[in-house]
C-alpha cells in the first residue's frame, strides 16, 4: 500500500470518528457538549448537565456529584404521576445556545403530553451558565390543552452524601428564620419532614475545599414548602421544596395559560464569607426596592425623581454581579442604589417642610411683624 492511499484512509478514519462523537464547542471559558439527553457545560471547576426536557439534572465539582435534579417538580391530580421537569416529557425542539456577558444561555424545549393525567405542558426553559458556576434558571409552563395538578414546586435535590451531618440555614425576605440540620440517620415517613414554612434562600457553609451552596427562588413570591429527607422513600437525597405563589396550589391551569418559575443555584468551593455577602446584597436589594417603592409613592420634584430613576436602574443589576461571582460589587451597588433612594427622601422631605413649615412659619412672622410695627406706631 503507498502512502497515498494509506493518508487517504487515515483521512476517512478520522472523520468517521468524529461523526461518532457529541459536537465539543468553546465559549469563553466554558466549554458546551450536546448529546441526545443534555446540553453539558464545562466550567474551570465544575460541570453543569442540563436536560434538553428542562432544568438541572446534574452538577459535578471535581468530580464530585453535589446536586441532583433541580427543576419544578409535579404531582398529577390525585398525587399521581409525580415527576421533575428534568425527567418526563418529549424533546420538541434542539435547544438553542447563545453567548451572553460572562457564560451561556441555554433554552431547551419539551412537553408534557400525559393525558392519563390530564396534563399537557409545553416547557420552555432558560438556563444562564456563568464562568462563575452560577446557573440562573426561568422555566416557562404554557397548557397548550386545559390541564390539573395537585401540587408544583421548585425543588433541589441535595445528594445525602455530601450534605448529610451539615446545616442548612433559611431566608425570607432578607431575614434568617431558621437553621435546619441534615440528619445522617436515614428518615422513615413518618419522619421525613425535617422543615415546613417558606423561605426562598437555602444556604449551606462549609471551610475551605469542601462543597457550600446557595439555592434562591427569585419569582414568584414563596408562600411555603417543606425540607424533606427522600431516604425515607428510597432515594439518596433531601428534597428542598419551596412553593411558588399563583403556581402551586393552583391545581389548574386553562389552555394559553403560563406558569413562570425563576431561581438560582450556585454550588461552590468560596466558603461561608462568599454566601454571607451573597445573601447581604439580595436581602439589601429586597428592601432597597420597597424602599424606592415607598419614595416614588410620594416623591414630586424633578431632583427627588431622578435619584429614585437611578436607584431603580441599578437594583436589577445586583444578581448580574452575583451570577458572575462577584458579591463585592453586588453589595457595591445596592448600596449605591439605596444611597440614591436615601437622596431622593430627604430631597423630598425637604421640599416638603419648604412648603409645610418653613414658607408658612415666614409667612406668620411676618404677618405678626407687621401687626407689631403697626401696634408700636399707634402707641
Amino acid at each position: 500500500m503507498n502512502m497515498k492511499a494509506l493518508l487517504g484512509i487515515l483521512l476517512v478514519a478520522t472523520m468517521i470518528q468524529g461523526m461518532c462523537l457529541p459536537l465539543v464547542l468553546a465559549q469563553g471559558e466554558l466549554k458546551y457538549t450536546v448529546t441526545d439527553t443534555d446540553v453539558i457545560v464545562r466550567g474551570a471547576e465544575f460541570e453543569v448537565y442540563i436536560s434538553l426536557r428542562g432544568g438541572i439534572e446534574k452538577y459535578v465539582m471535581d468530580d464530585t456529584d453535589v446536586l441532583k435534579d433541580t427543576a419544578v417538580y409535579m404531582w398529577g391530580p390525585n398525587w399521581g404521576g409525580a415527576g421533575f421537569t428534568t425527567q418526563i416529557g418529549d424533546v420538541i425542539k434542539s435547544p438553542d445556545i447563545e453567548p451572553i456577558e460572562g457564560g451561556l444561555r441555554v433554552i431547551t424545549y419539551a412537553r408534557w403530553n400525559r393525558p392519563q393525567y390530564n396534563q399537557f405542558f409545553d416547557i420552555v426553559t432558560v438556563h444562564e451558565v456563568y464562568e462563575s458556576g452560577v446557573v440562573y434558571v426561568i422555566q416557562n409552563i404554557t397548557a397548550y390543552k386545559d390541564s390539573q395538578y395537585e401540587l408544583a414546586v421548585v425543588m433541589a435535590s441535595l445528594l445525602c452524601s455530601v450534605y448529610a451531618g451539615r446545616n442548612a440555614t433559611l431566608y425570607r425576605g432578607g431575614s434568617k428564620i431558621a437553621t435546619v440540620y441534615l440528619k445522617t440517620e436515614p428518615a422513615k415517613p413518618a419522619t421525613r419532614i425535617l422543615f415546613s414554612g417558606a423561605f426562598d434562600i437555602l444556604q449551606i457553609s462549609a471551610p475551605g475545599g469542601a462543597a457550600s451552596l446557595l439555592f434562591v427562588v427569585l419569582n414568584p413570591p414563596v408562600v411555603g414548602g417543606w425540607i424533606q429527607d427522600y431516604r425515607a422513600w428510597g432515594a439518596d437525597y433531601y428534597a428542598v421544596m419551596p412553593t411558588v405563589e399563583g403556581f402551586s396550589y393552583k391545581k389548574s391551569m386553562s389552555k394559553g395559560e403560563t406558569a413562570t418559575v425563576k431561581f438560582l443555584v450556585f454550588p461552590h468551593k468560596k466558603g461561608a464569607e462568599f454566601n454571607a455577602k451573597a445573601i447581604e446584597a439580595l436581602s439589601k436589594q429586597v428592601s432597597t426596592y420597597k424602599y424606592v417603592a415607598q419614595v416614588k409613592s410620594f416623591a414630586k420634584s424633578k431632583r427627588a425623581l431622578s435619584y429614585v430613576e437611578k436607584a431603580e436602574k441599578l437594583l436589577p443589576s445586583v444578581l448580574n454581579y452575583i451570577c458572575k461571582g462577584d458579591v463585592d460589587g453586588a453589595l457595591n451597588v445596592v448600596n449605591e442604589a439605596y444611597s440614591y433612594a436615601r437622596k431622593a427622601y430627604n430631597t423630598e422631605l425637604m421640599r416638603t417642610s419648604t412648603l409645610l413649615i418653613i414658607i408658612p412659619a415666614v409667612i406668620s412672622l411676618i404677618i405678626i411683624a407687621r401687626y407689631g410695627i403697626r401696634a408700636l406706631r399707634r402707641s
